[in-house]
């Protein structure tokens, strides 16, 4: 009996889902974080049947909304890369998306940046990379599924047109 009031008041103290009776665990917030629920599942990106096209292909899935992206900006994006010969993605960057300081500086592709040109943000768009705008190294062409998450605008000399 001595042992009882000691507990009842440390139930009481901590609430009694804590001592596991009652009802209030049902009414206690998920253990989930927020922002898990938040990043988008990394899509599937398919491989046309056929040969690889010898230019640039360039297709918008989802028009987003907003100024296009241009030359010299700032931007943040998700992808996923996969060879066109193999179809294994290579590469991806979904779940924790890429910062560019300033678009066509040269930290992409040269096929990637000329895709991604115009893109606004919340659009998606599918790039098929000839392997001359790619790595040229032998890998051959590859596919790119883009989403464009922000754009900041960057004051300043826009980058060079990469070679139009």
């Amino acid at each position: 009996m001595k042992l009882l009031a000691p507990i009842a008041l440390i139930c009481s103290v901590l609430g009694l889902s804590a001592c596991g009776g009652g009802s209030t665990a049902a009414t206690q917030p998920s253990a989930s974080k927020p922002e898990d629920s938040a990043v988008p599942k990394q899509p599937k990106v398919r491989v046309p049947p056929g040969p690889a096209p010898k230019g640039l292909v360039v297709k918008d899935i989802r028009r987003g909304s907003g100024p296009p992206l241009t030359w010299n900006d700032r931007l943040t994006f998700r992808y996923v890369g996969v060879e066109y010969r193999s179809g294994k993605v290579f590469e991806a960057r979904w779940a924790k998306p890429f910062i560019i300081q300033a678009f066509g500086n040269g930290e992409l592709l040269v096929g990637q940046e000329r895709g991604m040109l115009g893109m606004r943000v919340g659009g998606r768009r599918e790039l098929i990379v000839p392997e001359r705008l790619a790595y040229n190294n032998g890998v051959g062409s590859l596919i790119y599924l883009t989403e464009l998450v922000s754009i900041v605008r960057r004051p300043g000399k826009p980058s060079s047109k990469l070679g139009e």
